[in-house]
């Protein structure tokens, strides 16, 4: 019920956002639970009153700056060393992005916050975590730690005052010395910004990082501070030229600290303010290039040109997926991440579906419908009448639209709706497109102003029915799959009709597989399609791996342990693996992911040396891969394995192991030299793995390894990204010359 309400806030509809709000507000009187709020693709553990989601429902650009500076950071250093004082629950952590080779050192000076803080961030050895109170000097204070709506204050004085203990960043560093090189320092602890930075003096002096600070004027007249102060000390310092962004998140712009008058009006101008502060963010003077650079990418990023982050891509993409975020990772999440770490802003369009909701509790799922059948009574008219909801146009004219959220990774879900390979009738088809279409118009389309350079990534070609040319800047087509081979005939046609209508406004298109790049060529000869396969984030994969620590239900010690790690679905061929299960009682077989096919999987449960795992995160599946000494893609014959490329053969090549495959066009590449040992056949199935079992070939694992890292994630999403940006800057022109 709490995490609906929290979902509620978040509504495109401004009128159940508001009234979401304010019952928010309401229960929080007397009871403050923990829900949970997705931020650049990481999940945060935060109280209901925390005002951070309903800050980003209202200013989408909040803090996007810190994604941007990160990046920029992480560009020109080759990796993030990041310092957060005011850490609060891991917001800037999760906004900054971690990626190998960053390191953070998180500081929270509240005991309410700092669980919460390691809750959140607990799954990345790179960050360190301290609980204490930062400020000019180390002493004792009479003070008091007040939290409001998330955030926490040190008030010095009052009837609940008590003593606390503050040091210094620089005594802090001691302790973590690793830190002392740091690149990046960020501060936000509510009015005391100037003494945290006082009391990093050697920091600032040595490795004299990139500063972003929150400055509040206002608050340090009234209490009776001089507001200008803190530029003084800082050129003192070595920091001379400040960018300063107002509090929604945009740039206001440039000052040096010899420009006095302008200085003077900046703070007069938020002297005059409630609630009104500056993101300050500064460069060291011996890196005054670096300020340059920095600041003409973020005057590109405000005129929405694609120039912020880290470089290459245009500002926003929409991602239509067929499967939900928080399922089993692939390759939709994988890019999406990708994107962002390029410094695009993603806005993920998941599927809804009934089971997905009802994993997040009954409330949500009754919410859901109820939502979903609103839409489908407003659609319901213009369904009857012949009529296709309103395009584009009509809607994005008004000035309701809002400039779109920059902030990394944003989840979207799709209303519920009865699916298109569920149904023959005409009618309820055409009543799941218009419902579609009005979700389009409200919650995809109006999020970005009209003239906004949006392109959209589509995998699903159900999209093709519901999207019109000038939706978007330009669209682009990911073909994942021969995705009719998994619908029956009647839905096959249709989805096969909405993928020619979808390549009909393209811009271009990307396949997985040569199968499905020749499909598309044949359908629309002229358009330019680029074959994309399936990748691996490698790094991240290995690290895993060697941090999980997992133990799998083999029946015999020291036996060789034989396994598959994805979804049980009915494109494998069970014969075989009952073959394979059967012919080799000397090792054990493990399976693990969620069952498609539950006959089969009962019948291969009947074998005492096969063992079935259910579906595990995909954070799991490094440790689960490295603990197998064969690992198995017993695709079954037909057109899937003429057209698809797993995305497990790059994670098993990821840690060297050994594959066993059936024939899959995709993977003949790789039969040369035993990258993979090929079987055609179940008497071939079970002679490869007990070969694959053999195998002591260290230079072999290493050249799998080095496979995949020619195949990662990070590579697809830059020439993606490329074609793309290509594809929206001649949009670009052509829409400025008419």
């Amino acid at each position: 019920m709490f995490q609906l309400l929290l979902d509620l806030m978040q509504s495109p509809d401004w009128n159940v956002a508001r009234a979401s709000r304010r019952v928010r507000d309401t229960v929080t009187r007397f009871h403050d639970p923990l829900v949970t709020y997705r931020l650049n693709g990481r999940s945060l553990k935060l109280p209901l009153s925390h005002g951070l989601p309903w800050t980003r429902r209202t200013l989408p650009l909040y803090a996007d700056n810190l994604r941007r500076l990160a990046a920029f950071v992480r560009e020109r250093h080759g990796s993030l060393r990041m310092i957060d004082v005011g850490a609060n629950v891991g917001d800037s952590y999760a906004q900054a992005g971690s990626l190998p080779g960053d390191a953070f050192l998180l500081v929270e000076g509240s005991e309410r916050f700092f669980p919460l803080l390691e809750r959140n961030t607990r799954d990345d050895p790179a960050v360190t975590r301290v609980l204490t109170l930062l400020s000019d000097r180390c002493e004792d204070l009479l003070a008091e730690l007040v939290e409001d709506q998330g955030n926490a204050s040190l008030r010095t004085g009052g009837v609940r005052a008590a003593r606390l203990s503050v040091e210094t960043l620089d005594r802090l560093l001691e302790a973590h010395p690793g830190f002392r090189s740091s690149n990046l320092l960020k501060v936000d602890v509510e009015g005391h910004d100037r003494r945290v930075l006082l009391g990093a003096r050697g920091l600032l002096a040595g490795a004299a990082p990139v500063l972003l600070f929150e400055h509040q004027p206002r608050q340090l007249t009234l209490a009776g501070e001089d507001d200008r102060a803190v530029f003084r000390d800082l050129a003192a310092l070595g920091y001379r030229r400040f960018l300063f962004y107002d509090y929604r998140g945009h740039l206001h712009g440039e000052c040096s600290a010899d420009e006095e008058q302008r200085l003077d009006g900046l703070m007069e101008s938020a002297r005059q303010q409630d609630f009104y502060y500056y993101d300050v963010c500064c460069f060291p003077e011996r890196d005054a290039a670096a300020i340059d650079a920095f600041l003409a990418r973020e005057h590109a990023h405000d005129a929405g040109t694609g120039g912020g982050g880290g470089g290459g891509g245009p500002r926003h993409i929409v991602l239509f997926s067929p499967i939900p975020f928080d399922d089993l990772h692939q390759r939709p999440q994988k890019l999406a991440e990708s994107f962002c770490e390029r410094g695009a802003h993603v806005l993920y369009v998941e599927p809804a579906g009934g089971r997905a909701a009802a994993r997040r509790g009954v409330a949500f799922l009754l919410g859901s419908v109820l939502s979903a059948l609103v839409l489908h009574l407003r659609a319901l008219p213009e369904v009857l009448a012949g009529r296709r909801v309103a395009a584009r146009t009509a809607v994005r004219a008004g000035a309701g639209a809002t400039t779109g959220n920059a902030a990394g990774l944003e989840v979207i879900r799709c209303p519920l709706a009865i699916p298109v390979h569920k149904t023959a009738s005409p009618l309820l088809n055409a009543l799941t497109v218009a419902v579609h279409r009005r979700f389009l118009e409200r919650s995809v389309l109006g999020r970005f102003p009209a003239d906004a350079p949006v392109a959209a990534l589509v995998e699903q070609p159900f999209w093709g029915a519901v999207l019109e040319p000038g939706d978007f800047r330009a669209v682009f087509y990911d073909c994942l799959d021969d995705t009719a081979s998994f619908a029956g005939r009647g839905p096959a046609t249709r989805l096969h009709a909405w993928e020619e209508r979808l390549l009909g406004f393209c811009a271009g298109a990307f396949a997985t597989a040569r199968g499905l790049e020749e499909r598309l060529r044949a359908l629309r000869p002229a358009l330019a399609v680029v074959r994309a396969p399936n990748g691996v984030d490698v790094d991240w994969f290995q690290r895993q791996a060697e941090r999980t620590h997992t133990t799998l239900p083999a029946s015999g010690s020291g036996r060789p342990v034989v396994g598959y790690v994805g979804v049980i679905g009915r494109w494998l061929d069970y014969d075989v693996i009952d073959a394979a299960v059967g012919g080799c009682p000397e090792m054990d077989f493990v399976f693990v992911g969620p069952a498609g096919e539950p006959a089969a999987l009962e019948r291969l449960q009947r074998r005492p040396n096969f063992r079935w795992i259910p579906r595990r995160p995909y954070e799991d599946v490094p440790g689960l891969v490295r603990r197998l000494d064969v690992c198995l893609i017993p695709f079954a014959q037909g057109a899937i394995a003429r057209t698809t490329n797993p995305v497990k053969l790059f994670e098993y090549f990821a840690l060297g192991k050994p594959v066993v495959t059936t024939p899959l066009v995709e993977l003949e590449e790789y039969r040369a030299g035993r990258l993979v040992y090929w079987a055609p056949g179940a008497a071939a199935f079970v002679a490869a793995i007990r070969e694959a079992a053999a195998e002591s070939d260290d230079a072999l694992r290493a050249k799998r390894v080095q496979v995949a890292r020619e195949n990662t994630w990070q590579a697809r999403a830059a020439g993606m990204l490329s074609a793309i940006e290509a594809a929206v800057n001649a949009a670009q022109g052509a829409h400025v010359v008419v």
